[in-house]
């Protein structure tokens, strides 16, 4: 007679008896089922040993927060409010002046997860040492980032964009969107140069906005 368990269990049965668990052991694999058709609570990613695409996690290693498996593990769109949305802020310590060489304003290092969307807002002030609008003169600004806790000229272009006419402080604003593929430390930083004309433009020492801002968008 076919031995029972209250447990509901998945099997290929290997004759054409489908319910006798004396040969295919029909309650043999419940754990499986219990552990894997719900949202799995696991200690880190690390502890799920035979992950598949579509397995949803909760790690208590990463603040308790969800992840979906695609590949990688992915920030769950069921996150939790406590994933805190700001990711950084940086302001340039004092005025520069823009030539035609590119160069580094500011930068802003923080903590991405793989499959989110990160908006990066930079807002600059640019302003002509003539009285008179330059309007000559182009400004190329570019958004650069790298992974680790810093970028340089030859980081990984972002975003660019072109300014004309400068008279007085006028802000420059662009926004971007980066997509990171991996759980880790990357930097964003916004250079400048100068791309026509020949006046000296000058990046404003910013103390009534974030030159940059990084802000985690969602999924």
């Amino acid at each position: 007679m076919s031995t029972t368990s209250p447990r509901l269990a998945l099997t290929l049965p290997v004759n054409t008896d489908s319910m006798s668990s004396a040969d295919n052991m029909l309650s043999t694999n419940y754990d499986n089922i219990d552990t894997n058709c719900h949202c799995r609570l696991v200690a880190n990613q690390a502890a799920v040993t035979t992950p598949f695409n579509g397995q949803h996690i909760r790690s208590a290693a990463d603040s308790a927060n969800f992840f979906r498996k695609n590949g990688v593990w992915v920030a769950s769109n069921s996150a939790p409010a406590s994933l805190t949305p700001f990711k950084g802020s940086a302001n340039n310590a004092s005025a520069i002046t823009v030539n035609a060489s590119e160069l580094e304003i500011t930068q802003v290092t923080f903590t991405a997860v793989a499959g989110r969307k990160y908006l990066v807002r930079c807002c600059i002030d640019y302003a002509s040492d003539n009285l008179v609008s330059e309007t000559s003169v182009e400004i190329t600004q570019r958004i650069r980032y790298a992974a680790g806790a810093d970028v340089t000229t030859s980081g990984t272009l972002l975003h660019t964009k072109i300014f004309h006419s400068f008279l007085g402080y006028a802000p420059a604003i662009t926004i971007a969107e980066f997509f990171p593929n991996a759980n880790a430390q990357y930097t964003v930083g916004v250079y400048a140069l100068r791309t026509a004309g020949t006046d000296a433009i000058v990046v404003s020492k910013n103390s009534r906005d974030s030159n940059i801002v990084v802000m985690d968008w969602g999924t």
